[in-house]
C-alpha cells in the first residue's frame, strides 16, 4: 500500500511544481489577458516552448508594470494620455506599451525642462510651441524636433 501511495504522490508533486509557478506568475492578471498573451506567444514561437515561456513571463510582468504605472512628477492627465496612446498603438504587446510609456514620460520631462544655452528664450519658446503643434501626441517627437531646430539655429548664427 505504501508503494502505491508514494507512486501516486510523485506525479501530483510534479504536477504541482509545474502549476504553482504558472499560477503565481499570472496572479492578479485577468484570465483573458493571460490567455491572449499565451496565444500570441504560441503563434510567434510555435516550436519553442522555452521562448513561449520567456515571452509569457515578460508580457505578464510588463502588463503589471503598465497597470501599476505612476509618476508623481508628471500631471495625471498627461500620464493617462500617454498610457492610453501606448495601449492604442500596441494593444497586444505590454512590453512595447511599457517601453513607450517610459520613453514618452522621459521625453515629456525633457521637453518641459529643456533649456538651450546661447539661444534667446523667445526663440526656444517658439520652437517648443511649433513642435507641440506639429506633434501634439508625441513628446519624443517634440523632443527630437526641438533639439534638431535648436542645433540648426545655432549653426546658422
Amino acid at each position: 500500500m505504501k508503494k502505491q501511495t508514494l507512486l501516486f504522490l510523485i506525479p501530483i508533486t510534479a504536477l504541482l511544481s509545474i502549476l504553482i509557478p504558472a499560477v503565481a506568475l499570472s496572479s492578479g492578471v485577468p484570465g483573458s489577458v493571460v490567455a491572449n498573451i499565451k496565444a500570441i506567444a504560441a503563434a510567434e514561437y510555435p516550436d519553442s516552448y522555452s521562448m513561449q515561456k520567456f515571452q509569457i513571463k515578460n508580457e505578464i510582468e510588463a502588463y503589471r508594470a503598465v497597470k501599476n504605472f505612476k509618476d508623481s512628477t508628471v500631471p495625471g492627465n498627461i500620464v493617462t494620455k500617454i498610457i492610453n496612446q501606448a495601449a492604442a498603438e500596441y494593444p497586444d504587446s505590454y512590453s512595447m506599451q511599457k517601453f513607450q510609456i517610459k520613453n514618452e514620460i522621459e521625453s515629456y520631462k525633457e521637453v518641459k525642462e529643456f533649456i538651450a544655452t546661447g539661444v534667446p528664450w523667445d526663440v526656444v519658446t517658439k520652437i517648443k510651441d511649433q513642435a507641440a503643434a506639429e506633434y501634439p501626441d508625441s513628446y519624443s517627437m517634440q523632443k527630437f524636433q526641438i533639439k534638431n531646430e535648436i542645433k540648426a539655429y545655432k549653426e546658422i548664427q
